[in-house]
Protein backbone atom coordinates (compact mmCIF):
# COMPACT_ATOMS: atom_id res chain seq x y z
CA UNK A 1 0.00 0.00 0.00
CA UNK A 2 1.33 3.84 -0.98
CA UNK A 3 0.32 6.85 -0.57
CA UNK A 4 0.34 10.74 0.60
CA UNK A 5 -1.33 9.69 3.49
CA UNK A 6 -0.98 13.27 5.49
CA UNK A 7 0.48 11.25 8.50
CA UNK A 8 3.55 12.37 9.83
CA UNK A 9 5.80 9.08 10.71
CA UNK A 10 8.87 11.44 11.58
CA UNK A 11 6.88 13.20 14.19
CA UNK A 12 8.34 13.81 17.66
CA UNK A 13 6.84 14.83 20.46
CA UNK A 14 5.78 14.09 24.09
CA UNK A 15 2.15 13.66 23.35
CA UNK A 16 1.63 12.03 19.97
CA UNK A 17 -1.80 12.67 18.26
CA UNK A 18 -4.44 10.15 18.63
CA UNK A 19 -4.23 10.23 14.42
CA UNK A 20 -0.69 9.27 14.54
CA UNK A 21 -1.14 6.35 17.11
CA UNK A 22 -4.02 4.78 15.45
CA UNK A 23 -2.56 4.69 12.22
CA UNK A 24 1.19 2.80 13.79
CA UNK A 25 -1.84 0.77 16.07
CA UNK A 26 -3.18 -1.02 12.53
CA UNK A 27 0.04 -0.98 10.57
CA UNK A 28 1.26 -3.05 13.83
CA UNK A 29 -2.11 -5.06 13.90
CA UNK A 30 -1.68 -5.64 10.06
CA UNK A 31 1.46 -6.35 10.16
CA UNK A 32 2.71 -3.71 7.64
CA UNK A 33 5.97 -2.30 8.00
CA UNK A 34 7.15 1.34 6.23
CA UNK A 35 9.43 1.23 3.91
CA UNK A 36 10.48 5.06 3.57
CA UNK A 37 11.96 6.57 6.92
CA UNK A 38 13.29 9.65 5.77
CA UNK A 39 11.38 13.46 5.04
CA UNK A 40 9.12 13.21 1.69
CA UNK A 41 7.72 16.52 2.26
CA UNK A 42 10.52 19.69 2.89
CA UNK A 43 9.28 22.87 3.02
CA UNK A 44 11.56 26.42 4.44
CA UNK A 45 9.68 25.18 8.24
CA UNK A 46 9.56 21.62 8.19
CA UNK A 47 11.05 17.91 7.50
CA UNK A 48 8.15 15.85 7.31
CA UNK A 49 7.23 11.72 6.17
CA UNK A 50 3.89 11.84 4.87
CA UNK A 51 4.15 9.50 1.91
CA UNK A 52 4.11 5.93 2.86
CA UNK A 53 4.63 2.64 1.27
CA UNK A 54 3.83 0.15 3.23
CA UNK A 55 4.17 -3.91 3.11
CA UNK A 56 3.91 -7.28 5.21
CA UNK A 57 6.18 -8.72 3.14
CA UNK A 58 9.19 -6.57 3.30
CA UNK A 59 11.83 -9.58 2.01
CA UNK A 60 10.25 -9.40 -0.88
CA UNK A 61 11.21 -5.38 -1.79
CA UNK A 62 15.15 -4.77 -3.52
CA UNK A 63 14.77 -1.59 -2.69
CA UNK A 64 12.78 1.25 -1.66
CA UNK A 65 13.86 5.25 -1.62
CA UNK A 66 12.54 9.16 -2.80
CA UNK A 67 13.74 11.00 -5.39
CA UNK A 68 13.69 14.76 -6.02
CA UNK A 69 12.10 15.61 -9.22
CA UNK A 70 11.82 19.32 -8.17
CA UNK A 71 8.39 19.62 -9.29
CA UNK A 72 6.56 19.70 -6.15
CA UNK A 73 7.40 20.41 -2.05
CA UNK A 74 7.27 16.26 -1.98
CA UNK A 75 9.60 13.95 -2.73
CA UNK A 76 8.34 10.81 -5.22
CA UNK A 77 8.77 7.60 -3.25
CA UNK A 78 9.18 4.12 -4.29
CA UNK A 79 9.72 0.57 -4.33
CA UNK A 80 11.05 -2.46 -6.67
CA UNK A 81 9.70 -5.89 -5.64
CA UNK A 82 11.81 -9.10 -6.29
CA UNK A 83 10.86 -11.44 -8.76
CA UNK A 84 11.16 -14.65 -8.49
CA UNK A 85 11.79 -17.03 -11.83
CA UNK A 86 10.37 -20.29 -10.76
CA UNK A 87 12.52 -22.84 -11.52
CA UNK A 88 11.45 -25.32 -13.69
CA UNK A 89 12.30 -29.19 -14.07
CA UNK A 90 10.11 -29.40 -17.23
CA UNK A 91 12.45 -30.35 -20.52
CA UNK A 92 11.57 -30.10 -24.16
CA UNK A 93 12.22 -33.02 -26.33
CA UNK A 94 11.77 -32.15 -30.48
CA UNK A 95 10.82 -35.03 -32.73
CA UNK A 96 12.71 -34.74 -36.06
CA UNK A 97 11.54 -37.43 -39.02
CA UNK A 98 14.39 -38.10 -41.29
Amino acid sequence: MLGDLNINLLFQGRQIPNGIRSYREFCAHHGLKQLINVPTRITKHSSTLLDHILTNTKEKISQSGIIDVGLSDHQMIYCTRKVLKPKSNKKTYIKIKC
